[in-house]
């Protein structure tokens, strides 16, 4: 029967090559991945130190940049250089020496590579894709989407969905013709049209056309339609409000007594929005209905199907 000590203690062979492992790891320290507090207009890398063998001290060695600083997230940088730390250490731990030649070591790792695929080709594949499987039309894809959205939207976001994803096919049939079904969509094709959007009108544009993309492309995974949502890995783009003009106590009062004579209908649409807090669309949605007569309060209908009451500043009812 199996002592506790015999269970936590390695067997003869396997304490040889603990025995080795701790060796080598005495020779270099973990390698480790520069961020600059996140500065990505720095170079990020991973570095290391390997014990020299004339001086027995750990030395720094040169930085490891690879192709890590041509990412511009933060995301990709870590994705990309936690690959060359993970595979340093591989290399480390396998007797690489930054002091010595490694055309041995590099050509055994080689050799060991090729036959592993070799074995790889020869096993039995588990799973093919189905290369006859019917491919859904583009077209028909995301019209099965808007259906099922179509039943947790108003009629406003459910004509701006219509009105982004007919703008959207018509790119694709304009600048990418040879792209009929849902299966050769990718990132890559995605972020083109978001970036032709950017450029004819703004980037908050630019992101409302990639939330709408990626929830109905969300929609299409869920119902295994595609594979994975790739819509949800593009960035965010920082959108810069513009402050408008305020005017002086004096030019309003000019500007009212002006619309009071000129345009009353106008001034009325000011007036609920300064003292209601309303957005413009939000003081078009209002009815007749809304407004509660002889008191200060008039229901709001929401882009949801509950109103809201909101309270008539005095300014307004006076």
């Amino acid at each position: 029967m199996s002592t506790l000590n015999e269970l936590l203690t390695f067997e003869h062979e396997s304490e040889h090559v603990f025995e080795h492992v701790l060796l080598l790891k005495n020779l270099f320290s973990a390698p480790k991945i520069y961020k600059a507090n996140g500065d990505l207009n720095k170079r990020w890398y991973v570095y290391f130190s390997y014990r020299n063998p004339q001086t027995g001290k750990l030395q720094r060695m040169q930085n490891i940049y690879g192709k890590a600083n041509n990412y511009k997230t933060k995301e990709d940088r870590i994705f990309v250089l936690t690959l060359y730390k993970r595979n340093l250490l591989k290399l480390l731990k396998e007797g690489f020496n930054p002091f010595e030649d490694n055309t041995e070591l590099l050509a055994k790792r080689k050799a060991n590579n090729a036959v592993l695929t070799k074995q790889q080709e020869g096993e039995p594949k588990t799973e093919e894709k189905d290369v006859n499987a019917p491919k859904i039309r583009l077209k028909d894809a995301f019209e099965f989407g808007l259906k099922l959205k179509e039943k947790i939207l108003n009629k406003t976001t459910k004509r701006a969905y219509d009105n982004r994803i007919k703008n959207f096919l018509k790119w694709i049939a304009d600048e990418h013709p040879e792209i009929k079904t849902i299966d050769e969509l990718d990132r890559k094709l995605v972020t083109a049209f978001l970036n032709n959007v950017l450029e004819n009108t703004s980037a908050r544009n630019r992101n409302n056309y990639r939330v709408d993309l990626s929830s109905l492309i969300q929609v299409l995974e869920d119902n295994d339609m595609v594979s994975v949502n790739f819509v949800k890995k593009i960035p965010v783009l920082k959108t810069i409000p513009h402050r408008n003009k305020t005017y002086t106590k004096e030019k309003q009062e000019e500007i009212y007594q002006y619309l009071d004579s000129k345009d009353p209908l106008l001034l009325l649409f000011i007036k609920f929005i300064s003292f209601n807090f309303l957005r413009p669309i939000e003081v078009c949605r209002l009815k007749i209905g809304d407004i509660v007569e002889r008191t200060d309060i008039v229901y709001h209908p929401r882009r949801i199907k509950v109103s809201i009451a909101i309270f008539i500043a005095n300014p307004f009812i006076a």
